[in-house]
């Protein structure tokens, strides 16, 4: 890779922890990790039509922190996922997996001024049977525009697992009321005033046999999320299409472990 770098900024690293109290062993807390560092290139290195010549790198990350180990390892693992595959440190250390990440990104794929990552892995939501997370990341490394990712992630408190398409009996059977709730909530709003239509703004194919979306579901306010990422459906105009399908719909779909995402357990 070809780059001349002038200095490298120092990484700014700031842990705080966010603690909500609990007496059982499902007591869940996080600590937030926010990583954020720059390169400077030489002047030979700027274009014409570059406005800063620094590439940037920023991520935020909650890290779980709670006693039940299949519940926290599940996540460590989800959220390593995100990250740079090539990380063999600590399992656990998700502040060095974070760091890594940076440092792979800034030394070894930037080449570039105006290059930019930015990553926001969030808890969003905890009851008594689960803990949702929510990835939102964005990626500039030239062109005409970046591009962005989305993937929620729901665990159970129980085993530990995460709620996927497995957890329906049927998955493809679930394509219509995807298709009808992203119409009515994502792509009527978004088209409203034009004379585009949902068809006219998906592909061809996609019109005729809608596709379940290649990210897993996730849960939150007792509905199942679905999100597709930028050019799955659509072109890149009509951004990550996403939408919740409420419980009650999808009751009778889902398998015994996947109502118990939503039902308390069983009185033996």
């Amino acid at each position: 890779m070809k780059k001349v770098l002038l200095f490298a900024g120092l990484a700014c690293l700031m842990i705080s922890a966010c603690n909500r109290s609990s007496n059982d062993s499902n007591a869940f807390s996080i600590n937030t990790i926010t990583v954020e560092d720059s390169i400077q290139f030489p002047p030979e290195q700027m274009e014409e039509w570059m406005t800063e010549d620094v590439a940037r790198y920023y991520s935020a990350v909650d890290a779980p922190v709670t006693d039940n180990e299949e519940l926290r390892d599940n996540i460590i693992a989800w959220i390593s996922s995100l990250l740079n595959p090539g990380y063999d440190g600590d399992s656990q250390d998700v502040e060095a997996m974070v760091v890594f990440d940076k440092d792979e990104f800034l030394t070894h794929e930037v080449e570039a001024p105006q290059c930019a990552y930015q990553n926001n892995v969030k808890f969003q939501q905890e009851n008594d049977r689960y803990v949702t997370y929510f990835c939102e990341s964005w990626l500039y490394m030239g062109g005409a525009h970046g591009t962005s990712y989305k993937e929620g992630a729901t665990f159970s408190k129980a085993t530990g697992e995460r709620f996927t398409f497995k957890m329906f009996k049927d998955p493809e059977s679930l394509c219509d009321q995807i298709k009808d709730a992203l119409e009515s909530q994502y792509f009527l709003p978004l088209l409203d005033g034009t004379d585009v239509t949902f068809e006219d703004a998906v592909y061809s194919e996609v019109a005729e046999s809608f596709p379940l979306p290649t990210a897993e579901p996730w849960i939150q306010n007792d509905s199942v999320y679905f999100v597709y990422e930028d050019y799955e459906i659509a072109a890149y105009v009509f951004g990550m299409p996403e939408c919740g399908v409420p419980y009650a719909q999808l009751k009778d779909a889902l398998t015994e472990e996947g109502k118990a995402f939503f039902e308390p357990a069983k009185k033996q």
